[in-house]
């Protein structure tokens, strides 16, 4: 696997946002999600929240975990994650 190649998707719902406490002149947005998708080809359902800022020239990063069902039903993934995006011009 190499550094920065996809290794899932899903998709889901938004169930929360809330602006929080500026860093500097970083405004930071915290939101909670549930949904389901891939990873890594396994199926899974899952919960998260993670934390973005909009950094200069448009791009949004986030940092953020996750909560997955697994096989083994009492002991669930936790998955932390990090993730940017450019704002399309």
């Amino acid at each position: 696997m190499a550094l920065g190649e996809q290794v899932g998707e899903s998709s889901g719902k938004i169930t929360g946002t809330r602006v929080l406490t500026p860093v500097g002149e970083q405004v930071q947005m915290e939101v909670s999600f549930q949904g389901s998708g891939n990873m890594l080809g396994e199926e899974i359902t899952d919960t998260a929240t993670y934390v973005q800022v909009v950094r200069p020239g448009g791009v949004f990063y986030g940092e953020g975990n996750a909560l997955s069902p697994s096989a083994v039903p009492c002991r669930p993934a936790l998955r932390s994650w990090l993730a940017s995006t450019v704002l399309p011009s």
